[in-house]
């Protein structure tokens, strides 16, 4: 090994081990491909503190919005989301559904099967008014709750898109979220793509309780729990 390999190794390991130089490195680099609103965001993600208010966290930049809206995918592939609905509470409805419209990659399919009890009549007239103006919102009213697994097979049975996404009734999206799944899918044909998740302390989208940073592919840690 040359000395300059040698040297840029050893660089390369003593950024990997401390978390501030890391997030520098990512700063800049970030910074010379995307100018610094784009970096400074990068930079908040990496930087070894405690997080007080995580809005960045779930928000983009409008450069970054118009940037990944305005990309072609060398594939046309409609991603069918996945929402067994029952009894939702209207704040966690609205916010689910806004997340997946807002979502800067615009080839999905939101697939609503709704076992709710008729004092929650207003799931069912919610999902049904952004229906009749949106036709990738598709929504059907069950006889009865069958309970989370068989309400999602009906939105299995709903979806028409080439990959289902398996969606919680008060989960969010990332609005990056399914334009980096595309990204997964076309640069390296990805059958099957999961992502890293926060969970969150009650209403609030800014007090995050807990992540959950999932590794690259490890069939060992995939066999032990559910990561997907």
């Amino acid at each position: 090994m040359s000395p300059m390999r040698k040297f840029t190794q050893m660089l390369k390991n003593l950024i990997s081990r401390n978390p501030s130089l890391m997030a520098i490195f990512v700063f800049l680099k970030c910074f010379l491909r995307h100018g610094y609103t784009e970096a400074i965001v990068k930079y908040r993600l990496c930087k070894p503190v405690k997080i007080k208010n995580a809005e960045f966290l779930h928000t983009i930049t409008t450069e970054r919005r118009k940037r990944e809206e305005a990309y072609e995918f060398p594939q046309k592939i409609k991603i069918s989301i996945l929402v067994p609905l029952y009894n939702t509470p209207k704040q966690f409805l609205v916010e689910m559904i806004k997340s997946v419209t807002d979502q800067t990659y615009k080839n999905w399919e939101l697939c609503l099967a709704d076992g709710s009890d008729d004092e929650h009549a207003f799931v069912g007239e919610y999902c049904q008014s952004l229906a009749k103006d949106d036709s990738r919102i598709v929504y059907k009213k069950l006889e009865k709750n069958e309970g989370i697994s068989e309400n999602t097979n009906v939105c299995i049975k709903m979806a028409s898109g080439e990959y289902i996404a398996l969606f919680d009734h008060d989960d969010v999206l990332h609005p990056s979220a399914l334009f980096e799944a595309m990204k997964a899918i076309c640069e390296h044909g990805a059958e099957y793509v999961y992502t890293d998740e926060a969970t969150f302390a009650g209403e609030n989208l800014n007090d995050i309780i807990t992540y959950h940073f999932k590794p690259d592919f490890a069939p060992d840690n995939l066999l032990a729990n559910n990561y997907i």
